[in-house]
């Protein structure tokens, strides 16, 4: 089932398992609007986990070669660029709700997962860390690419 341009949906009533497929369309990293759309679908899935009862949610992504490539640089520059640090971090709030609702379960009695099929950096790292469990790949590789340029990964998973 699609729910919106990012989320596809599949119900395994059989073990109870909610399979969530990401798409980040044409960039591989967080975009605002792809955070403002899992906002939007997030009462959805609450829905679906309780009406089918689920056991576990699995996320994974429909990008070939990558899980996801973290933070929008384009979008931070834009933001630094024009002072706009209302706008960066209502970004990083929205980053923050990803990762505290996927670790949280959504505050309900299930599991959760990701199956991490290719790269996994920075801020998707993170996210990928907020789950109970990864499932990764031999070919998959992670990395937090902040380290490089003296920052540190600071958008809450990085503490898991």
């Amino acid at each position: 089932m699609l729910i919106n341009n990012n989320l596809r949906v599949k119900i395994d009533e059989e073990y109870k398992i909610l399979w969530v497929g990401i798409d980040l369309q044409d960039k591989l990293c967080y975009t605002i609007n792809f955070l403002e759309n899992l906002i939007h679908v997030k009462e959805l899935i609450i829905y679906l986990i309780k009406k089918e009862n689920i056991k576990y949610t699995v996320a994974y992504s429909l990008n070939k070669g990558v899980w996801n490539l973290g933070g929008d640089l384009e979008y931070f520059v834009q933001c630094i660029r024009n002072n706009n640090k209302t706008n960066l971090k209502d970004y990083a709030y929205k980053c923050i709700e990803l990762v505290y609702n996927y670790n949280s379960n959504y505050e309900l009695d299930i599991f959760s997962a990701c199956v991490i099929q290719g790269n996994a950096f920075g801020g998707g790292f993170e996210s990928a860390l907020s789950g109970n469990y990864i499932i990764a790949e031999e070919s998959a590789k992670f990395s937090f690419p902040e380290v490089l340029f003296g920052t540190f990964p600071g958008m809450g998973a990085y503490s898991f």
